[in-house]
């Protein structure tokens, strides 16, 4: 009972994360657009597209976090034990970042076509 609440989080956010996938279709209209991107000609521009958005959506996310944590400094008026979590907070929202921008880096040294991902019939 204790790890559902995570079990059922972490299964929900691959279901969601792996729905794109399913889309095989050449020409496909989205039914929601991905940021200014509505119509995908193919799986693998629909995919690399994906990526894209959610690189920036994680960037975005890990500032959000960033802003959160220093709220929490400040509000903390001198309690160690919150001062801890803000900076804890800070912490790992900039080891986030730092994660995402090595990993895009890596891939781009180790093959840059590895990120364009293209796949023909």
């Amino acid at each position: 009972m204790k790890y559902l609440k995570q079990i059922v989080i972490c299964s929900s956010l691959f279901v969601f994360l792996s729905a794109p996938f399913a889309v095989i279709a050449a020409d496909y209209l989205l039914l929601a657009p991905i940021g200014t991107f509505d119509r995908a000609s193919s799986f693998s521009v629909y995919v690399n597209n994906a990526i894209l958005f959610l690189m920036g959506a994680g960037t975005g996310l890990a500032v959000l976090m960033i802003a959160v944590g220093g709220m929490q400094l400040i509000f903390a008026a001198g309690n160690p034990s919150k001062m801890g979590e803000g900076k804890e907070r800070i912490k790992g929202s900039i080891y986030g970042l730092v994660l995402l921008a090595l990993s895009a880096l890596i891939l781009e040294t180790i093959n840059p076509t590895l990120l364009n991902i293209g796949l023909t019939p």
